[in-house]
């Protein structure tokens, strides 16, 4: 169960092209039906034809609203650096969902006013029987909107993490080590007083920032309850530290290299076995303050 909620709760990529994927599903969905003619779906009248046409205008209106129109009215819940894998999964379940409503009606109500006859009245074993083929005939378009997306994720994060090291390795000198101390206080009385250039990186937990910065070869930490923009504040004369991620802060003069996956570049800082993700709502900055 542990491995089952660590996986839903991986980093997904958000569709970042979200009209892409609205042509993508439809025209896969025009392809399932005249090509594989699934559910002895047939391209052998008029009928047919327009009840074609009809499912995919409804799967057109389906997918705008569900991945054009709800990343707008909920964007605190379409947070590009908060999706998940879990929640791109309910996403396309309950999309699947609306869709099957969607073509429920099409079926029950459209196409036979088209064939010349009257509405079917709605019933549930229609429209669980429409759930069952929606599920099945929009399985397609899912896979391959997965692959592409996680593929074009992969790399774009490649690109970003090559042109990164390039930065890094194009520095005219080395970068000096931040020797000043520097204290930091959280809202209560606690403080740290630690020298600037042993400060690796911060991280959000809960209403604290855990600092982590190296003292005596070894590698430590510090919990101040304060938030993130606030010790952002106290940073501001040391521009050094730069905030990577909604959670993160890192100093750049610690970074050894840094890497690319499917998922985020990540920062690999000296000492730090763990990378640290930079999300794409800060690379630009991140990207400005390491040159």
């Amino acid at each position: 169960m542990n491995k089952l909620t660590r996986f839903l709760k991986q980093p997904y990529p958000l569709f970042v092209k979200p009209w892409t994927l609205v042509v993508i599903i439809t025209i896969s969905l025009v392809f399932v039906l005249s090509i594989l003619k699934p559910f002895n779906f047939k391209m052998d009248s008029m009928v047919q034809l327009w009840g074609m046409l009809a499912f995919a205008f409804t799967t057109f209106i389906g997918a705008s609203l569900t991945f054009v129109l709800l990343p707008k009215i909920l964007p605190a819940i379409y947070d590009s650096e908060r999706w998940t894998i879990g929640k791109n999964l309910l996403h396309y379940f309950f999309f699947i969902l609306f869709l099957s409503l969607l073509n429920a009606v099409t079926d029950l109500m459209v196409l036979p006013v088209l064939a010349g006859n009257s509405p079917t009245p709605f019933s549930w074993y229609p429209f669980l029987v429409n759930t069952f083929a929606t599920f099945t005939v929009y399985l397609i378009p899912i896979i391959l909107i997965a692959f592409l997306t996680k593929n074009r994720e992969l790399q774009n994060n490649l690109a970003e993490a090559v042109t990164l090291n390039q930065i890094l390795s194009q520095r005219n000198t080395p970068v000096p080590a931040p020797e000043d101390e520097l204290t930091l206080y959280g809202t209560t009385r606690e403080s740290i007083t630690v020298n600037a250039g042993d400060i690796r990186y911060m991280e959000v937990s809960g209403n604290y920032v855990d600092i982590y910065f190296v003292q005596g070869g070894e590698v430590k930490h510090k919990l101040l309850r304060v938030t993130i923009k606030q010790m952002e504040e106290q940073l501001h004369a040391c521009p050094f530290f730069v905030r990577c991620h909604r959670a993160f802060i890192v100093n750049t003069t610690r970074i050894a290299h840094i890497t690319g996956n499917a998922q985020e570049c990540k920062v690999h800082l000296l000492d730090i076995p763990a990378g640290i993700p930079v999300s794409r709502r800060y690379m630009k900055s991140f990207k400005e303050a390491i040159r």
